[in-house]
């Protein structure tokens, strides 16, 4: 173990903490409270993004928001997490952002037909949270599938 400590230039291992949250390949673990936590910490960065985006022109701002801020920005905490409360404070971001840039009116039921993917007239902005739950059960399904068969070709 030494030598394969310094082959990669570490002087020593981080001791993890009991009270400090597993994280393993970027996805937070730990209780509830620490995984909502964690999620929230990255999600209002996202929302500072968003509020960002809303000042620029709405050519340039859609397509950020649409590609860099809004569903993808989260989907990988959907995927890893579930649900958590966090995600409708970011959606409602995601939101307003759409409103100011579009110049649309704050009705649910535009909002609505908004949400939809491009290819069934909407405009691709997705809410995380109606999504979150569900993503996380097919990542775990998903999941359990490739570890069962990593256990079979053993």
């Amino acid at each position: 173990m030494r030598g394969v400590r310094q082959r990669l230039g570490l002087r020593s291992v981080p001791r993890h903490e009991a009270s400090d949250p597993v994280r393993p390949a970027g996805a937070p673990g730990g209780s509830e409270a620490d995984v909502a936590a964690y999620v929230e910490k990255h999600l209002q960065r996202g929302i500072a993004k968003t509020k960002a985006i809303a000042q620029l022109p709405p050519h340039v701002g859609f397509t950020l928001l649409r590609f860099c801020a809004s569903f993808g920005l989260a989907v990988f905490y959907a995927r890893a997490c579930g649900w958590v409360p966090a995600y409708a404070a970011f959606d409602a971001a995601v939101r307003s952002a759409a409103t100011r840039l579009l110049g649309l009116p704050g009705d649910d039921a535009l909002w609505a037909r908004v949400a939809l993917p491009c290819r069934h007239g909407g405009l691709g902005l997705r809410p995380v949270a109606e999504h979150a739950s569900i993503a996380a059960a097919v990542a775990t399904g998903s999941s359990t599938t490739l570890y069962t068969h990593f256990l079979s070709a053993e």
